[in-house]
């Protein structure tokens, strides 16, 4: 008789046991026709029904899906090894997990820990780095030139961002792709600056994408040399 949240997940029907609570304790899961706690017992002949739900991934799920649709070829192909930096709950994670990357996360915060391991457990193509990734050495991850995507999404500023960007993108194969969220909505001038600096960093085709003009976040879009 497992969880009810246990047997969520490990019927496929959560990523992890945190979303799956989640959607529980907001009413979009039912048992027996009633709501439950994520503690309740499911029997073997419980009818489980949900709701649909916001719940079942977490938001960075709908960003990379938002930005997978936006850009003109797909972010990854399968067996592509993606860098994760600021992997928080894990959304990043799940979507290019779903598509067939192997993925490898850097997280400092220890309050997504569980929600990372979690992730983990379901999903044999990642590993995660509770590290600080302003301080760790890059070649933990691998040697230069290896990664196929690299993707940087941490709570700082502009300037932090760009630290990041020219600390890990000597990772980055030629070619291949970088994704970077930058905590503002910039101006010409902000934008000009970042711009110049990624270029001075190698790369080229660079673009800005606003998933949500209420929201102080720009996605910046580049190809390494």
């Amino acid at each position: 008789m497992p969880r009810l949240d246990v047997f969520l997940v490990t019927t496929g029907k959560f990523p992890s046991r945190q979303a799956a609570k989640r959607a529980i304790k907001a009413g979009h899961v039912f048992v027996n026709g009633s709501t439950a706690k994520p503690s309740s017992r499911v029997l073997l002949h419980d009818e489980v029904q949900i709701i649909d739900t916001p719940f079942e991934y977490p938001l960075g799920y709908s960003k990379m899906k938002a930005l997978d649709e936006i850009i003109d070829s797909p972010l990854v192909s399968p067996g592509d090894l993606v860098l994760d930096i600021g992997s928080s709950a894990g959304g990043f994670l799940i979507y290019l997990l779903e598509h067939g990357a192997n993925v490898v996360g850097i997280e400092y915060s220890t309050a997504f820990k569980d929600n990372l391991v979690e992730i983990t457990e379901k999903f044999s193509s990642v590993s995660i780095l509770f590290d600080d990734a302003f301080r760790m050495d890059p070649n933990i991850i691998c040697e230069s030139e290896c990664i196929d995507f690299l993707v940087i999404d941490v709570t700082t500023d502009p300037v932090g961002t760009l630290k990041l960007i020219q600390r890990f993108i000597r990772l980055l194969r030629p070619g291949s792709r970088l994704i970077a969220a930058f905590k503002s909505k910039g101006n010409n001038i902000l934008l000009q600056k970042i711009q110049d600096c990624v270029m001075r960093c190698g790369c080229d085709t660079i673009k800005f994408h606003n998933l949500d003009p209420s929201q102080q976040e720009l996605h910046l879009v580049a190809v390494r040399r």
